[in-house]
């Protein structure tokens, strides 16, 4: 056990999940808590979240859920850089990125690496939300044609003002 009381996460693990956050302390809780409630065994993941600058309790909420907590100091410098920031400290073979405003259900990250490991011919799987209600998978091929799937009820977001704009919400790819 650690001096948090977290046990100990092994060298390698299956799944790294990046949530890059600024000023998202309305929201984290639930976000953070279904990526906790996933149908993924708790050794097989770690969650890190990166914090780009943000003025609210982010940190404080994050540091109750995550194993990784990056405060980045100065100027807000996107979320982007944020979650690349994540994946320099990322041990997993895979590589999730949520996004600081979407609640996943318990098996999305399941279901998603699921698809990446039956499909060796793709390189990474996004859930996106086009509407309310609907969402996508998609895959992205190693040639980097993205190929649209059915319908793929697999996140919501909880931002204000989704009506009708499509935006990724979820990001899983292979670790290289």
């Amino acid at each position: 056990m650690s001096a948090d009381g977290r046990a100990p996460m092994p060298e390698t693990l299956l799944l790294s999940v990046v949530v890059a956050v600024r000023d998202s302390a309305s929201t984290l809780s639930e976000v953070l808590a279904a990526i906790r409630s996933s149908d993924l065994p708790r050794d097989a993941y770690e969650l890190i979240v990166v914090d780009d600058a943000s003025t609210d309790g982010s940190v404080a909420i994050a540091a109750r859920y995550a194993d990784t907590v990056v405060k980045l100091r100065g100027r807000r410098s996107g979320p982007a850089y944020a979650r690349n920031r994540g994946a320099e400290l990322a041990r997993g073979a895979v590589l999730a990125f949520v996004d600081g405003d979407v609640v996943v259900r318990r098996d999305t990250l399941p279901l998603m690496l699921h698809t990446l490991d039956a499909r060796q011919d793709i390189d990474a799987v996004s859930a996106s939300q086009l509407r309310r209600t609907q969402l996508r998978l998609a895959v992205l091929e190693r040639a980097s044609s993205i190929r649209r799937t059915a319908p793929f009820c697999a996140v919501r977001s909880v931002r204000a003002g989704m009506r009708g704009r499509a935006r990724q919400s979820v990001l899983l790819g292979r670790n290289v």
